[in-house]
């Protein structure tokens, strides 16, 4: 059965053992796994509680979610070895729990632990398989043939760009290829000698942003599988909709897939320092403008990047008595260490570029006469400004990850 089938036909699951812990207390049942693809799964199970609940408990009290908040549950499916665990689940008024003894919830993922027989254990290598959404479909470098027979005689073939595979020296191995249209299905192994196994689960994270990252969407990972020597870790997550970035994509929407710089950058982020995390963050925030309904959100979204992006890289939090920091000067800073002294009129025109929506949005209007915030040249000027900025986010991020970019032709 191949991955995608894997996917969509998850079976329900009878529970031997549920356990947690919840308001100071444990609690320990049976029940059933269900699964849709779209919702995710669900938990259902009567509990018994062990230990004495505190003698006053607040419900709907309006506070954050906090690190004390969330719970993880771990799960033993009967008649198998394999542990299922839903970890950091927040659990806060659960009227289920405290007053019917019962767990009835709802999760976007879980992650089961099985063994591994020893056949399929590898040796020097870190193996993965990975199931990704697609909302486009890509080009991928490597070109794939199919043939179709009937009784032996070929009625159809046909090459598509939709294959990618890298065999490096080193014993670094990708092979992937598109599965109806929209779905990549991706192996990959890693030598164990230049990997951490945590390095090497992240390596389909990494992935999934490198994806995300050049075709300018929110690439969807739906399925994991990691062979870590006697155990395989399997993740499955629910069948969301991938988002597009649209004209804010940092790289443009091109469907094509550079074989290097997708492999440069995956690798980049599955190694999770300090500058990764903050390319994780600086495109989530080009996501989120997407996701603003108005374009003064968005202009003011977007421009806030640049401040938090730099004083992330440099880790200098905003400070009402330190002064120190100005975007100016870091921004000359990120140029000399990541990028060259070619990029300094685009970090010129990003500062310029930067204050002016800003600057705008501090100082909002709603009128539609000419020199108005909402007149046609006014809105047309800042969506260029915006692809603009966004693009210059993309060569932030591909310059911290090692890949050399030249700086854009500017209009005068």
């Amino acid at each position: 059965m191949g991955l995608l089938d894997t996917y969509y036909n998850q079976p329900d699951r009878v529970l031997e053992r549920i356990l947690f812990a919840y308001m100071g207390c444990t609690f320990e049942g049976r029940g059933v796994l269900t699964w849709d693809q779209g919702r995710g799964f669900h938990v259902e199970a009567p509990l018994k509680r062990k230990g004495k609940l505190p003698r006053k408990i607040e419900f709907l009290k309006r506070s954050i979610i906090q690190k004390s908040d969330l719970c993880s549950i771990r799960m033993l499916e009967r008649n198998s070895k394999c542990q299922i665990v839903i970890s950091q689940i927040p659990m806060r008024d659960r009227f289920d729990v405290i007053t019917q003894d019962r767990l009835s919830l709802n999760v976007g993922r879980a992650l089961f632990y099985d063994h591994t027989p020893k056949s399929l254990q590898p040796k020097d290598t870190w193996k993965g398989i990975v199931l990704y959404r697609l909302r486009s479909k890509p080009i991928l470098p490597d070109n794939i043939q199919t043939e179709i027979r009937l009784d032996g005689e070929k009625i159809e073939s046909g090459i598509s760009f939709s294959g990618i595979k890298y065999d490096s020296s080193d014993g670094h191995i990708i092979i992937g290829r598109m599965i109806n249209d929209n779905y990549l299905e991706l192996l990959y192994e890693l030598p164990v000698d230049k990997w951490s196994w945590l390095e090497a689960w992240r390596w389909a994270k990494g992935a999934q942003f490198a994806l995300s990252f050049y075709l300018g969407e929110s690439v969807v990972l739906l399925l994991r599988k990691f062979i870590k020597k006697s155990r395989t870790y399997t993740e499955v997550l629910n069948n969301i909709e991938p988002e597009s970035l649209r004209s804010f994509s940092p790289t443009g929407n091109d469907p094509v897939i550079d074989r290097d710089n997708f492999i440069t950058l995956s690798n980049f982020i599955a190694r999770n320092s300090h500058e990764a995390k903050a390319c994780i963050k600086i495109f989530g925030q080009i996501a989120e403008v997407t996701r603003q309904y108005t374009w003064q959100a968005r202009e003011l979204f977007l421009a806030t990047i640049l401040e938090a992006a730099l004083r992330t890289i440099e880790k200098k939090p905003f400070s009402e008595k330190d002064k120190s920091f100005r975007v100016d000067k870091a921004l000359k800073k990120f140029r000399n260490t990541h990028l060259s002294k070619d990029w300094k009129n685009t970090c010129n025109r990003v500062l310029k570029t930067q204050r002016k929506l800003r600057n705008r949005n501090a100082h909002p209007d709603w009128l539609y006469e000419e020199t108005g915030a909402r007149s046609d040249k006014s809105r047309s000027d800042t969506l260029n400004d915006m692809i603009f900025l966004s693009r210059f986010y993309g060569d932030m991020i591909e310059s911290m990850a090692g890949i050399k970019r030249s700086p854009p032709e500017l209009k005068t």
